[in-house]
């Protein structure tokens, strides 16, 4: 099961930015042959959606955006090929599903109709268990 966001909270729109970045995640993920969009998928997403809100913050941070990408590919390993069918629409790792619950929560607290991707990054950062976390607490 993919990524539907009215199931997630009715009224919050993600932005195009966000989508964007979720679909980036999903090629992300059939690049390394994964059968899952993991949380390291998301951020690999969101750094290659290249959105200056996002960029500004992590470097105002001290974080590289091409330092935390560096980490974040030597940490996941690829899968092995296979021989069936390609899913379109991968299913979300739990700790994924934690982030987008948490975008949108963020997105509810700052009071906007919208989900961006400063709220998909302050996700990111409030699942503090998966690899994208440790790839920014790293950074």
């Amino acid at each position: 099961m993919g990524l539907n966001e009215e199931a997630f909270l009715p009224g919050y729109d993600f932005t195009q930015r966000v989508r964007g970045a979720l679909i980036k995640a999903r090629e992300e993920a059939h690049r390394r042959h994964h059968e899952y969009v993991g949380t390291e998928h998301l951020l690999i997403g969101l750094l290659e959606e290249d959105d200056a809100l996002v960029m500004d913050v992590l470097e105002n941070l001290g974080a590289r955006p091409y330092e935390i990408r560096t980490t974040v590919e030597r940490m996941i390993e690829n899968g092995a090929p296979s021989q069936k069918p390609r899913l379109p629409d991968l299913p979300y790792t739990p700790r994924a599903r934690i982030v987008l619950d948490q975008a949108i929560a963020v997105a509810h607290e700052f009071g906007d109709g919208y989900v961006g991707t400063q709220h998909l990054l302050l996700g990111l950062i409030r699942e503090n268990q998966g690899l994208a976390a440790q790839a920014l607490a790293a950074a």
